[in-house]
C-alpha cells in the first residue's frame, strides 16, 4: 500500500504482485474549520478500512526527511498517525526517496512528475483517463490526481526492490 499524504487530499495505491487492486485520492479538508484532529479521525477511518478490505504486507511512503521538509504540524501528525496505524497492524513501514522512485520509473532520477505519471499510465492504461488531454494538466486536477500516481509510483519501486532481491537469490 503506497500512500502520499497531505492534509487536504491523499493518494492511495494498493498493488499485488504487478497488478492494481486499488488506486484513489482520499480527501480529508473541505473547510477551513477542519481541524487537525478532524483530519487524524477522518484518515485513521479511511486509512483501517482499506488496510482491512486488502490486508497489506508493507506501507510505502516517501523518505520522512522529503516530508519533513514540506510539512506543516498537521502533515507531520498524519504522517505519524499513518505509520502508527501500520505498527498496530503489524505492516511493514518501506520508504524511498523521490530521486529512486523517477530512477525505478522512468529510468532518470531528474524526471518531472507528469512524465512518471505518463509512464505509469502507458503501464496501466487504465489510469489514462486521469491525463489531461492537451497542452498540461488543469493545475488543481494535476495537484489533486499526481497524489494517486505519485502512491502507485511508491508501490511499484518497492514491488521492483523486491522482485530485485529475490533474483538476485
Amino acid at each position: 500500500m503506497g500512500i502520499d499524504p497531505g492534509t487536504n487530499e491523499t493518494g492511495i495505491g494498493i498493488i499485488e504482485n504487478d497488478d492494481i487492486l486499488f488506486w484513489g485520492v482520499k480527501t480529508w479538508k473541505r473547510s477551513c474549520s477542519r481541524s487537525c484532529e478532524d483530519i487524524l479521525i477522518r484518515a485513521r477511518r479511511e486509512i483501517n478500512k482499506l488496510i482491512e478490505q486488502y490486508d497489506p504486507q508493507v506501507l510505502i511512503l516517501e523518505s520522512d526527511s522529503v516530508l519533513r521538509k514540506r510539512g506543516s504540524e498537521t502533515l507531520n501528525a498524519l504522517i505519524k498517525e499513518i505509520k502508527s496505524l501500520a505498527r498496530k497492524q503489524r505492516i511493514r513501514i518501506s520508504q524511498f526517496k523521490p530521486k529512486d522512485i523517477k530512477l525505478c520509473i522512468c529510468d532518470n532520477e531528474r524526471s518531472s512528475k507528469m512524465k512518471v505519471a505518463r509512464e505509469l499510465a502507458s503501464r496501466y492504461p487504465e489510469l489514462n483517463r486521469y491525463l489531461i488531454p492537451g497542452k498540461g494538466w488543469n493545475r488543481s486536477r494535476e495537484k489533486y490526481w499526481q497524489k494517486m500516481f505519485c502512491a502507485l509510483s511508491l508501490c511499484l519501486t518497492h514491488w521492483d526492490q523486491e522482485k530485485s532481491k529475490h533474483d538476485q537469490n
